[in-house]
């Protein structure tokens, strides 16, 4: 399964980029990435490049969990709700449809 998957991943610009902002937002180095993956800076730096992908599947979940990133943002760029977003949007959703349009429209009016 491994093996397929990083055969047929296309590495693009875009998810190197992500890659890197995730680091950056988590507050690592490379280097720092590097020893808490367990692989080489040449190897981590590598991966920022896109010149060569991490070459199983724990290995991304490893890095989305370490530097608190989805899959789906950092390979397809696909934006994921936090869990409080989460919870405030199941919230709204409980509400009666008058107290649900209201807030809708604070949101609304907030966002301009």
């Amino acid at each position: 399964m491994d093996e397929l998957f990083t055969r047929f991943l296309i590495v693009t610009p875009e998810q190197c980029q992500r890659l890197k902002q995730g680091r950056l937002a988590a507050y690592y180095s490379q280097k720092e990435a590097a020893d808490a993956l367990s692989v080489s800076p040449r190897t981590y730096e590598k991966w920022e490049q896109g010149t060569s992908n991490p070459e199983h599947i724990a290995t991304y979940v490893k890095i989305a969990t370490l530097f608190n990133i989805s899959l789906d943002w950092w390979l397809l760029g696909e934006a994921e709700c936090t869990h409080d977003e989460k919870q405030i949007i199941n919230g709204i959703h409980r509400l009666a449809p008058d107290d649900r349009a209201a807030v809708k429209r604070i949101i609304r009016t907030m966002a301009k």
